[in-house]
């Protein structure tokens, strides 16, 4: 995990995966499976996205994704929208 605030992450024990519901306009929920410890929140996903990508344009081998318009909301316990 790449999150500095680990308080936050109450219930360490057998963390969830992260799952990414897309909808048909492109925006998703990232959220993960009822019953695994860890934490989903506007924290962690920023966390990860910065790590992961760093810069608004993502280099992938067949397109290029453009995160510069990403907002971030909490929509439920472990779900961010």
């Amino acid at each position: 995990m790449h999150y500095s605030f680990l308080d936050e992450v109450t219930d360490r024990r057998y963390p969830g995966f992260p799952i990414a519901e897309i909808a048909a306009d492109g925006s998703s929920v990232i959220t993960k499976h009822d019953g695994t410890g860890g934490l989903v929140s506007v924290g962690t996903v920023t966390a990860q996205l910065l790590y992961e990508i760093g810069e608004p344009d993502y280099l992938n081998p067949d397109v290029t994704a453009h995160f510069g318009t990403i907002q971030l909301a909490q929509a439920g316990p472990d779900r961010v929208r």
